[in-house]
C-alpha cells in the first residue's frame, strides 16, 4: 500500500469515528433520584401531608434537603426515632 492510499485510509477512518454517533453517556443525575429518610423535628405540612416531631419522612434526596433545619437526616437521628421512638417512616408522594 502506498503512502497515499494510507493517508486516504486514515482520513476515511477518522471521517467515519467523527460522524458516527455515539450513545448519550449515563450520569447519575439523569437516573431517578434516589430517596433519602430523615427525622422530622418540628411539625409541618408539606403537599398536604402532616408531618410531626419524631416522625420519619422518605423522600427524595432533593426534597429532603430544600427542608434544611426542619429536619435531620443524619442515619444515627433516623435510626433512633425509628427504635427507640417506634416512629412510622412516612413515604411521601413524588410529584
Amino acid at each position: 500500500m502506498s503512502q497515499d492510499e494510507e493517508k486516504k485510509d486514515l482520513y476515511q477512518a477518522n471521517k467515519t469515528a467523527a460522524t458516527t454517533p455515539t450513545a448519550p453517556a449515563t450520569t447519575p443525575s439523569a437516573e431517578k433520584p434516589k430517596n433519602q429518610m430523615a427525622r422530622v423535628l418540628g411539625g409541618f405540612q408539606l403537599d398536604g401531608v402532616d408531618y410531626q416531631p419524631n416522625d420519619v419522612i422518605e423522600a427524595s434526596s432533593d426534597l429532603i434537603r430544600s427542608l434544611g433545619s426542619s429536619v435531620d437526616s443524619d442515619p444515627a437521628a433516623v435510626a433512633r426515632a425509628t427504635k427507640s421512638e417506634g416512629a412510622v417512616v412516612k413515604k411521601h408522594p413524588a410529584k
